[in-house]
């Protein structure tokens, strides 16, 4: 698995990080969506704010001066559905252990959920035919998460389209489902 980063630019003033490899193996499927192969391979993504402590290019990325611990955490994502035999998809949820630990110091949110936007940034596909499917990781509160696991992701992406979610990565952003009180982990 690999990690790209593309940096800002004139026009657009923020980071986008993605995987590359994850599909190059099919994830496995439960057994009553084995036949979907629309849904087998995917790679995932992020965009992050333009002052993302980086380093300089082609200069030796130190971890004290950086916030390299995301491309760490979109690896780790982009190898756990071949490491552990399953898969990832939109709307999938992945806690940060099971006391939703922050991802990172600075944040509360302890853990990610799997959008999908649409058009060009829903899916590509390869030379051969494959579908790949673009999932955009969001880092999110536990209640946001806990909200999903009730109403689903239809209802999760309703709340984030009202509230405005920023599509840019905001680590103290507010929690958008911050009212919400049950636990059906």
């Amino acid at each position: 698995i690999d990690v790209y980063i593309r940096r800002p630019n004139e026009e657009q003033n923020f980071y986008v990080i993605y995987t590359t490899g994850m599909s190059d193996l099919p994830m496995t499927l439960p057994k009553d969506l084995r036949d979907r192969d629309d849904i087998k391979y995917a790679e995932l993504y992020m965009f992050l704010p333009g002052d993302w402590r980086f380093g300089q290019p082609g200069e030796p990325v130190s971890s004290e001066e950086t916030d390299i611990w995301i491309v760490n955490y979109i690896k780790f994502l982009a190898r756990f559905p071949h490491e552990y035999k399953t898969w990832l998809a939109y709307g999938h949820t992945l806690p940060n252990g099971p006391d939703y630990e922050p991802l990172c110091e600075g944040t509360k949110m302890g853990g990610v959920v799997l959008s999908q936007g649409d058009g060009d940034i829903e899916c590509v596909t390869a030379k051969d035919g494959t579908r790949i499917n673009l999932y955009m990781v969001i880092p999110a509160y536990e209640e946001e998460i806990q909200y999903k696991l009730k109403y689903g992701m239809g209802e999760l992406d309703e709340v984030f389209r009202e509230k405005k979610l920023p599509m840019i990565l905001n680590l103290q952003r507010e929690n958008l489902c911050a009212d919400f009180k049950e636990k059906l982990d």
